[in-house]
């Protein structure tokens, strides 16, 4: 198997097996503090097949994996699901300060990160950057109204974690392609896949 096939499966295992184990747990005891062992176990497995794989991890999915498992943790010692549900909230408000915060002091961390695959002019990526960094912000937003508003049942907040939030992923990534399109000016002949936001 060569490299890159080895990274296209890789990656998605180091990026969505705990929320897959979280699912898994949850549907199986339908209680989160059960459903959190699921997340800190499918975290370490994640990172430590990327550690295997790929020899390293990349700084996203590493701050991400650790922070699932501390917030597990923090579900797991003080029995209470609050920890677990507001680390999306914690996670991409992480992102969106990185990035938008980046952009105010006129660096670009998406082109640091994928900018050896994506060719584009600096005003490109401060817009890219920005458009991530808020919808950032929206997933922030949303994962703490759907979580900490009184009376909404576990079920809805773990139907809004999975399929929820990887399908308005999908989505929010997908309308970035027309722009991606647009300002790529370099090797016009090579396929670009547009990068999705931070997994959380």
């Amino acid at each position: 198997m060569n490299e890159a096939k080895t990274a296209k499966w890789v990656q998605p295992v180091v990026d969505y097996t705990g929320l897959g184990f979280f699912v898994i747990g949850y549907l199986l005891r339908r209680n989160l503090l059960d459903a959190a062992w699921g997340l800190a176990i499918g975290s370490v497995v994640g990172l430590v097949v990327g550690l295997i794989m790929q020899r390293k991890l990349a700084l996203m999915p590493l701050v991400t994996g650790v922070l699932a498992v501390f917030f597990a943790g923090l579900t797991l010692y003080f029995h209470n699901s609050f920890f677990l549900k507001i680390k999306l909230t914690v996670v991409d408000s992480i992102f969106a300060v990185i990035l938008l915060g980046g952009v105010a002091i006129g660096k670009r961390p998406l082109k640091a990160v994928i900018g050896a695959a994506v060719h584009m002019s600096d005003p490109a990526w401060r817009t890219l950057n920005i458009r991530y960094g808020l919808y950032c912000v929206f997933l922030a937003v949303a994962n703490a109204i759907v979580a900490l508003w009184p009376g909404i049942p576990d079920a809805w907040w773990v139907a809004f974690r999975f399929p929820g939030v990887p399908i308005l992923t999908v989505l929010f990534s997908l309308a970035q392609a027309p722009f991606f399109m647009r300002e790529m000016k370099e090797h016009p002949d090579e396929v670009t896949e547009v990068p999705p936001p931070p997994a959380s």
